[in-house]
């Protein structure tokens, strides 16, 4: 079964930062969205299969530089701090 969250799932974050493709069915930058439907999540996998395949097996650096940038724990608490000072200030 095709797992569903709300968030960023931690191991989401942790592939991206390592450079892997992530297939998720949740929408977020970096990520392969994917309908929850056997045979467009069959297409997605082949689809980022050829992905990997060009770029010779290797880590995609644009998912490494998302994830230290915006996936980077510092900068989520910060923007979560900033979130509940704007509504206590609100």
């Amino acid at each position: 079964s095709i797992a569903s969250n709300d968030g960023k799932s931690i191991s989401v974050s942790q592939a991206l930062g390592a450079g892997c493709e992530v297939i998720w069915n949740y929408p977020l930058e970096q990520c392969h969205f994917v309908e929850r439907n056997a045979q467009k999540v069959y297409d997605k996998v082949n689809e980022v299969r050829r992905l990997i395949e060009l770029r010779e097996l290797k880590p995609n650096q644009d998912n490494i530089e998302f994830a230290n940038s915006e996936l980077d724990r510092k900068f989520v608490l910060k923007n979560f701090v900033d979130v509940i000072k704007g509504a206590l200030h609100a």
